[in-house]
């Protein structure tokens, strides 16, 4: 065959195959990845953001390390972080508002707000993170997770902490939400009670300014300890009356984890020094070896230091992106992903989707370092 008929047929067919392959192409265009949207209805503004306020940071920097990791390309994951400021009627005209929009992850927080909104969120079927601290808040519902340390882990610390010191008597004070009432009644007082040991409570409102009457009971009851539960605001003022009136001493104080707000205040307040608390792990300098190096890159970022509050919601949106790698982001692939290490340590959720790894008892001196109290 003449060779120029033979080129002239060569061409021909190169020039049929980019006409077909280019037709093909753009009949079917590459696929896009598709975006994970992830809802959040939580308070950035307000007393309770000193608890929250920080969520956005730790999450997002979870979202863009995880898919670094996972050589995904993070604009997958897309966030819309609406400020409640702890109002449940705001909180519910949120999630309304995101239900229209859609989305695929849900978070919320507080559990005033958090508790108001399971009408609304458990209908959609979609995974719904929980932020907030009562101890039964997750029965019922699958799609429900909660990846923080809460009062159903928390209270039996309180009483292993009353019979290593041998007390004989507990004062115990508390602000008026139904989280704390569940804790006490349910859980604290009875491990007391069982263990012979006697107590009063009482209760505050949020946000009191004024703890001297209190402080006054507590100082007539004698006490050997004092527990106080509320969060990092009521802490402060509560400490600072108790050491007024001279009935709080080194170690025989115990507040909730929400003392970690004072660790992270620019100075301790007065009257925290010589105070344990319900300590995560996370806040024990030295007790999980991943922590220190994350807890200086954050400080690098975001120019403050973190708490396990951020840590946790680091470890939730790693778990999110890992998910989605896996196949998914519904309930089922999440929940396959546990147990699971992390810069909080082990993170194991029980039956009921809800984190069961412990707490310890942890207590701050007078400048303000952490140590692990060895309950014996």
């Amino acid at each position: 065959m003449n060779k120029r008929i033979v080129l002239a047929v060569v061409v021909i067919l190169a020039l049929t195959s980019a006409v077909f392959f280019g037709t093909q192409s753009c009949r079917n265009p590459p696929q896009k990845a598709r975006q994970v949207h992830i809802a959040a209805n939580i308070p950035l503004s307000g007393p309770m953001a000193t608890f929250s306020g920080q969520i956005p940071n730790g999450f997002r920097m979870g979202l863009q390390d995880a898919a670094k990791e996972a050589g995904l390309d993070p604009n997958i994951f897309v966030t819309d972080f609406q400020d409640n400021e702890s109002n449940p009627a705001l909180g519910t005209t949120i999630a309304q508002r995101q239900v229209a929009n859609g989305f695929d992850i849900y978070m919320s927080a507080p559990s005033a707000v958090a508790t108001n909104l399971v009408p609304i969120i458990s209908p959609t079927g979609k995974p719904h993170f929980v932020v907030a601290f009562d101890p039964e808040l997750l029965k019922g519902d699958p799609n429900k997770f909660r990846l923080i340390p809460n009062l159903k882990i928390e209270a039996p610390l309180y009483v292993k902490y009353a019979k290593s010191q041998h007390a004989k008597r507990v004062f115990m004070m508390h602000s008026n939400f139904a989280a704390y009432h569940e804790e006490y009644s349910k859980l604290i007082e009875p491990g007391l009670r069982e263990a012979g040991i006697e107590f009063v409570r009482e209760v505050f409102e949020f946000n009191s300014s004024d703890f001297r009457t209190i402080a006054q009971k507590a100082a007539q009851y004698k006490p050997d300890l004092i527990f106080v539960t509320s969060f990092g605001v009521d802490l402060q003022r509560a400490l600072q009356a108790l050491r007024e009136a001279n009935v709080s001493k080194p170690g025989n104080v115990m507040c909730t984890m929400d003392f970690v707000d004072l660790l992270h205040a620019p100075s301790l307040a007065p009257g925290a020094a010589g105070s344990v608390f319900a300590a995560p792990l996370f806040e024990i300098p030295g007790a999980i070896p991943a922590a220190d190096p994350w807890r200086q890159r954050y400080q690098e970022q975001f120019h403050r230091s973190p708490s396990y509050v951020e840590a946790y919601a680091y470890e939730t949106a790693r778990a999110i992106v890992a998910a989605y790698k896996s196949g998914g982001v519904d309930s089922a692939s999440i929940r396959r992903l546990f147990p699971r290490q992390g810069i909080v340590g082990d993170i194991v959720l029980d039956e009921s989707g809800d984190l069961s790894s412990s707490v310890v008892v942890g207590r701050v001196d007078e400048l303000g370092h952490v140590s692990a109290v060895d309950l014996k």
